[in-house]
């Protein structure tokens, strides 16, 4: 029965997002008070969310060892009674959540056996079910019970000022999907003549297309705008590297459809 507990996720924006209602569960069973500890990209995932009483950011791919020492220092004196970690094979995380509690779980991963020991206790991942229940299962070792049908997506947190950002940039357009096309791991990718393809279809539907993705992957999209015919171009609206992440999420709640490949959004 831990006081507070800090629990580390210092990546990914998606698996940030499935592992809310995992939070949000063991704040109602424990009362607890929750201290996330994250990194700078899926800081919105996490602020604003109301059962969540502190985050800590933690720049982890800082060149600078002393300022990771600094915020290690800094939740080590949170003195919490239990730490997670939510990763998955990380021994950069592992470690790091040594320093956050006086008890840690996470992840047992046979390919990693220095993690494994920091741990008190651990569970496998189970590679055939869903990412939320297995941040359940992982957050039930820590006496967090749940009942799977009554488990729903959390949510997420943007103000009123973001919403307006968003509903500005697409100028009154309506009927819209949002297509994240581009990723620069290659492997991801849909080939372009489909996204064309598949564009042109909604176009003569009706509806706007609305391109999304980080300022990285603007150039990649780009190139595949020029490939779209002026008839086409009148139903698409180009968002992607001029939102941030929280517009993204006040964008998600405006569409009809989302089209899109492996990745955050």
């Amino acid at each position: 029965n831990p006081k507070n507990v800090v629990i580390f996720r210092l990546s990914s924006i998606g698996d940030s997002i499935l592992l809310l209602p995992a939070i949000k569960n063991f704040k109602e069973k424990t009362r607890a008070e929750i201290i996330v500890i994250c990194s700078k990209e899926n800081l919105p995932v996490f602020s604003g969310q109301k059962f969540i009483d502190k985050v800590i950011v933690l720049d982890n791919k800082s060149i600078n060892p002393l300022k990771i020492l600094k915020i290690l220092m800094k939740i080590k004196k949170e003195n919490a009674g239990l730490s997670i970690d939510t990763t998955h094979s990380s021994n950069l995380s592992a470690l790091f959540s040594s320093f956050g509690g006086k008890f840690h779980i996470g992840f047992s991963n046979p390919g990693t056996g220095i993690r494994n020991k920091i741990y008190d206790k651990a569970t496998p991942l189970n590679s055939k079910r869903h990412m939320v229940f297995n941040y359940l299962d992982l957050f039930e070792l820590a006496g967090s019970e749940y009942e799977e049908k009554k488990i729903k997506l959390i949510k997420l947190s943007y103000s009123k000022e973001e919403e307006n950002s968003i509903k500005g940039k697409l100028k009154n357009k309506k009927k819209l999907v949002a297509i994240h096309a581009v990723s620069e791991p290659l492997y991801k990718r849909w080939p372009e003549e489909n996204f064309v393809k598949l564009i042109k279809f909604i176009s003569s539907k009706g509806y706007t297309s609305v391109f999304i993705g980080s300022p990285s992957e603007k150039k990649l999209v780009q190139e595949l705008v020029k490939k779209l015919d002026k008839k086409t171009l009148r139903k698409v609206v180009n968002l992607s590297g001029n939102t941030d992440t929280k517009e993204l999420f006040a964008l998600m709640k405006r569409l009809s459809a989302f089209v899109g490949i492996d990745g955050g959004p």
